[in-house]
């Protein structure tokens, strides 16, 4: 099936255990979309993944070429590093 962007919704919080946010203004649009009883992990993604030294994916856009490399860089390595994160989390006892 072909992908597509959608907007996050209160019901995703029901369907996903971690939503994650590329920077801080969309972040804060999440926190107010989640339901109180959400047990579920919200944050930034870089944070997240483990990215020492960025924690927010700048907006590439109208910046050039340069800006849409080092934005496609910072979200494969961060990718990377939150998928070893995940596969430690499900190894680790308990």
């Amino acid at each position: 099936a072909p992908l597509r962007g959608r907007q996050v919704s209160a019901a995703d919080c029901a369907r996903f255990h971690w939503i994650l946010a590329m920077d801080r203004r969309n972040l804060a649009d999440l926190e107010d979309l989640r339901p109180p009883h959400w047990s579920g992990r919200l944050g930034l993604f870089l944070e997240i993944a483990g990215e020492p030294g960025a924690c927010e994916v700048p907006d590439p856009y109208d910046q050039g070429p340069a800006a849409f490399e080092r934005m496609l860089d910072l979200v494969e390595k961060g990718s990377r590093l939150l998928v070893k994160r995940v596969a430690n989390e499900l190894a680790a006892p308990g």
